[in-house]
């Protein structure tokens, strides 16, 4: 699918076109958490920290595994959310 609808995001804004890609990647993701995360990393880093923080709140109000919970308190450390990182990592040694 993906193949077929990438040519469709070739004439739109910049913005418009990742916003679309985004929306295909978490679809293409389905529930593979670490593909899930990194959709969400890119739409928190982007500036769209909302959208960020629900997928990966979805992630984490399933069954995450140690590493959903390592990829997710990466993301917050790059950023320096110190108090994030440390909570991530009390949950999953708790």
């Amino acid at each position: 699918m993906l193949r077929w609808a990438l040519p469709e995001f070739k004439w739109k804004a910049p913005r418009d076109a990742a916003e679309a890609l985004l929306v295909t990647g978490l679809d293409a993701a389905g529930k593979g958490s670490w593909e899930r995360i990194a959709v969400g990393a890119v739409h928190y880093e982007g500036g769209d920290r909302a959208s960020g923080r629900e997928i990966i709140d979805a992630v984490l109000n399933g069954k995450p595994e140690y590493s959903d919970f390592q990829r997710i308190a990466r993301l917050h450390a790059e950023h320096r959310e110190w108090d994030k990182v440390k909570a991530l990592y009390d949950k999953a040694l708790g």
